[in-house]
């Protein structure tokens, strides 16, 4: 199946997705199993999709010690076919995630195709990101007098999740530019700073201190 042949590649080319969690140690390694088990994607037919009840199927909880971390879905309806991918926090994250689903494209695209070379494995990183972090010689007393009292978020006028709508737009070329160089800051520091704007005005609370993974 192409399906499975381009995500078992994927597997195989990606480290990180054949890695488990030894609750012993709290430290993540690298389960060779993976390498030689088949990947096996199952099918769900359904009178329509999204639905809850599927989610609460698929959504099921990985053995961390063992389970390769990522589970695939074909997920067909009468109009439509899914394809419905599940992967562990631990092996993946937003920056991850659109990495992966390029090389799963391409693979797809092209069955025959051999992913490039990596250019670092995640062990790789892993080394280089500590040893940076020693040569930092952080002082954790920084951080500990910035600390900020935690709130919770008022849930009197909460809205129920099917309720709820999305609301998009998107900039034009003038605001994108006053954002990004009269503002010098960076996408993530932006975000980070129109949600610091929006609770102090809705809840009176400044300064807050945001724990960011």
């Amino acid at each position: 199946d192409k399906l499975e042949t381009a995500l078992q590649k994927l597997i195989s080319h990606h480290d990180i997705l054949r890695a488990n969690y030894d609750p012993k140690t709290h430290k993540l390694f690298y389960n060779p199993a993976h390498l030689s088990s088949s990947l096996h994607i199952e099918e769900i037919r359904t009178n329509y999709y999204p639905d809850n009840a599927i989610y609460q199927q698929i959504n099921a909880t990985f053995a961390l010690e063992k389970d390769l971390l990522l589970r695939a879905y074909l997920i067909r309806t009468p109009a439509q076919t899914y394809l419905h991918l599940i992967l562990h926090h631990l092996v993946t994250d937003g920056v991850s995630w659109r990495i992966l689903l390029e090389d799963f494209t391409k693979l797809l695209t092209d069955p025959s195709l051999h992913l490039t070379n990596k250019a670092a494995s995640y062990q790789t990183y892993a080394e280089k990101y500590a040893a940076f972090a020693a040569r930092c010689n952080p002082d954790p007393r920084l951080w500990q007098n910035k600390s900020a009292p935690c709130f919770m978020l008022g849930t009197q006028n909460a809205v129920p999740y099917k309720k709820m709508k999305s609301l998009e737009f998107v900039l034009c070329t003038a605001d994108t530019q006053k954002l990004m160089h009269t503002a010098a800051g960076k996408p993530n520091e932006l975000l980070i700073t129109a949600l610091v704007r929006a609770v102090k005005k809705l809840y009176g609370i400044n300064p807050i201190c945001i724990d960011i993974e």
